[in-house]
């Protein structure tokens, strides 16, 4: 089953394919209907399986379809990263599949976090609003 098969926009699509991707993974195949058709997903896989794509297609298409119902500059989606070096990568998983959708931006810095008198720095991926 290819990538047409999983009901993504056709801009996402086209992003998928620019990035070189053919074929989804098993995680991906059972992850993006799911999440598409709005459910939960908790998804675990080895590294390299297409894990940040699996949860990264759905939050495009989301943005890309579904007319948003809040102010402008509000943000419409929030991604947790353990790691400055994940955050990167997961940045420029979003920009290279969602490169022909219009009008949106995406931004990514890190945060702290506390919890019960401990402050920890998780990094933070957000794509805000769509501009325009």
């Amino acid at each position: 089953m290819g990538f047409t098969k999983l009901g993504l926009s056709a801009k996402i699509l086209q992003g998928v394919q620019e990035a070189g991707y053919i074929t989804p993974t098993s995680i991906q195949s059972q992850a993006i209907p799911a999440a598409i058709a709005g459910k939960d997903i908790i998804g675990c896989s080895q590294t390299g399986t297409g894990k940040t794509a699996a949860f990264v297609l759905p939050i495009l298409h989301h943005l890309a379809t579904k007319p948003s119902t809040v102010p402008r500059r509000v943000v419409r989606a929030l991604i947790l990263t353990p790691t400055r070096e994940l955050c990167l990568q997961v940045n420029d998983s979003v920009r290279g599949y969602g490169k022909f959708i219009k009008r949106w931006q995406c931004t990514a810095a890190p945060i702290s976090i506390v919890r019960s008198n401990t402050c920890s720095t998780a990094w933070t991926f957000w794509l805000p609003h769509r501009a325009g």
